[in-house]
């Protein structure tokens, strides 16, 4: 059987309010503030185009899911992809250079 052990309450006195975020001084910097004329983020993520690829066929209450998760793993298997490709073809050049010899 385990014993019980107490942990005093701490008074409200004696507790710390949390530090302020440190401000940041951008007075030196290009900082762009006006987006009226420029691309939404909708826009730049496709957003309207990406939403329409979900078309379920069945109505099956959970097929809307199915497609957004395989989506989704077919753009993570795309960026691992096109992100590992360049090493891959710069270890593949050098083996080449070095049998071309």
């Amino acid at each position: 059987m385990r014993a019980l052990v107490k942990v005093p309450a701490t008074p409200m006195a004696a507790r710390r309010k949390p530090a302020p975020p440190p401000s940041v001084d951008l007075a030196g910097e290009a900082v762009h503030r006006d987006f009226r004329n420029a691309m939404s983020y909708g826009d730049y993520l496709k957003l309207r185009t990406l939403l329409d690829c979900q078309a379920p066929l069945s109505g099956a209450h959970d097929e809307t899911l199915f497609i957004v998760i395989h989506q989704a793993s077919e753009l993570w298997i795309k960026l691992c992809l096109t992100r590992s490709a360049p090493p891959f073809a710069r270890s593949a050049r050098a083996s080449w250079d070095r049998r071309s010899r």
